[in-house]
């Protein structure tokens, strides 16, 4: 799917082990996720430090990134979706609502 919408752009697979440049200053560094390492990555790239990262996906993810880039630790909230849907079933038992 990458090589049709992006042609010739190199794709890398972050995954344990791979090398990104990116120190994880948490407790455990292998429980986080390569998501939000290459986000700590681009973020650090694109915008420099210290930044928040914050990734609207299945779940919102809030990251921290330090003056160096390296990923600080973060948190974790229900995706929009997710949010919508339990919203939506919550409205419909109320009194009233059809």
């Amino acid at each position: 799917m990458t090589r049709r919408y992006y042609g010739d752009v190199p794709a890398v697979l972050v995954e344990p082990g791979i090398k990104t440049g990116v120190h994880v200053l948490t407790d455990n560094p292998k429980e986080v996720g390569a998501d939000r390492i290459v986000n700590t990555l681009a973020a650090k790239h694109l915008y420099g430090g210290p930044c928040i990262v914050v990734d609207f996906g299945t779940a919102t993810t809030f990251d921290a990134v330090n003056e160096r880039g390296d990923y600080l630790g973060g948190a974790i909230a229900p995706g929009s979706r997710s949010r919508w849907r339990r919203s939506a079933g919550a409205a419909r038992s109320c009194p009233g609502s059809r």
